[in-house]
């Protein structure tokens, strides 16, 4: 069939989105070009005609069938908002989405909220492992079991960086634990960046990557300097987002040129949160085909829930300092950051591994906190404090807009 040759979009301003860059990094290339068609005649080659392949086809079909059912669903019983934005957190359809709810969720630093996540894939292939375990099935089916269900679940989701990540780590984790073996998180979280950077070597420069992979290298890398017993559970949560935020900084600086602050708190609040909401969500789909009175209940629920989640990012949004613009830093800033990160974490552990004292916790604790905050202040002083005048052309499309 016929249709439109189009090239792919290059950012026409500084910062703006690069459609070839992201494309390549899905693994479409084609010259970099796009064709649009308003008809598509799908023909079949010998390959296809295979009994394999064709088995193959026929369930991402029905997988894909089934994601448009539940995706109808959500939103003719939610509303447009609310169940767009439950079929995003749900099965990865974006399409639907509120530009300014996106944007808000964004701008609060909970963007990571409205795509799959490892979150999604740990509660569902976990959920399902455990409660096979309790019912008495063995390690190796329960194994099985869990790791297909989430296998079909990313091919219905659409396979993204953070949860192929989560997928292969979950299947590292059953390894162990069939073989009767203790599982070693930065092993499994080094293996399974080695297979995706093999897989697609572009991951390297995608944001998606090193945000996916840098929050867990946060947490067993950064906690563990945070980490000092107390029964208060908000604040061990604090301590866990302030080690994530704290990995994750020069990268958000690096890519999105900005850092919501008060996100350290917010993800105190909401994320425990979050799990009731994919069960709530989960519960009104699955029991409305069985009783809409019972799913009804559960979309409502979940639809508070979700309320909830809207007015306190609207509350934060009007607080002062909710944004911290830097502006994008060089990359030696970058480069220097993480080195004396890394640098404290390895005098951390290896003068743990010597003494446990709390004193000195507390005091690499200060000192960590003290690089988070000082290199925020110094990338603004190095933005702010330029001696030469820099003019930007940048292209709005009818008019024109020079910046001094």
């Amino acid at each position: 069939m016929g249709g439109i040759k189009q090239s792919f979009h290059l950012p026409r301003n500084p910062g703006n989105f690069n459609q070839k860059s992201y494309y390549q990094k899905q693994g479409i290339h084609v010259g970099g070009v796009l064709t649009k068609a308003e008809q598509v005649e799908i023909v079949l080659s010998e390959k296809d005609k295979n009994w394999i392949v064709s088995r193959w086809n026929s369930i991402r079909n029905q997988l894909d069938r089934l994601k448009n059912y539940w995706n109808w669903k959500m939103v003719s019983q939610m509303g447009k908002t609310h169940g767009a934005m439950l079929s995003a957190i749900l099965l990865g359809e974006k399409s639907g989405l509120d530009p300014e709810m996106k944007k808000l969720y964004q701008k609060n630093g909970l963007g990571h909220l409205l795509a799959i996540s490892g979150l999604h894939m740990s509660l569902i292939g976990m959920s399902v492992y455990r409660l096979l375990r309790r019912m008495g099935n063995s390690f190796l089916f329960s194994g099985i079991v869990g790791g297909g269900i989430l296998f079909f679940y990313l091919v219905m989701t659409g396979p993204q960086v953070s949860s192929l990540r989560a997928l292969l780590m979950f299947f590292i984790r059953m390894g162990a634990e069939i073989t009767g073996r203790d599982v070693d998180q930065p092993t499994s979280l080094a293996v399974t960046a080695a297979i995706l950077s093999i897989y697609q070597p572009l991951y390297l420069l995608d944001a998606a990557f090193l945000l996916s992979f840098g929050a867990i290298l946060g947490i067993l890398l950064l906690y563990p300097i945070f980490e000092q017993k107390t029964r208060l559970k908000a604040w061990e949560g604090f301590k866990i987002s302030l080690a994530v935020n704290g990995m994750l900084l020069g990268i958000m600086l690096y890519y999105y040129f900005e850092v919501p602050p008060y996100a350290l708190v917010l993800n105190v609040i909401l994320i425990p949160l979050f799990p009731f909401v994919m069960l709530t969500g989960i519960g009104g789909l699955l029991f409305s085909e069985l009783s809409g009175t019972v799913g009804k209940i559960g979309f409502r629920i979940c639809d508070r829930l979700l309320s909830f989640y809207d007015k306190l990012c609207e509350l934060t949004s009007a607080l002062p300092g909710s944004r911290i613009v830097t502006g994008q830093p060089e990359l030696w800033w970058v480069l220097i950051y993480y080195g004396v990160l890394f640098f404290l974490c390895f005098l951390f552990h290896a003068m743990k591994n010597k003494t446990d004292n709390r004193r000195k916790q507390a005091g690499f604790s200060l000192l960590v906190c003290i690089v988070i905050a000082g290199s925020i202040g110094g990338c603004r002083i190095l933005m702010n404090d330029s001696k030469h005048l820099q003019v930007t052309v940048l292209d709005v499309g009818q008019g024109g807009t020079v910046f001094l």
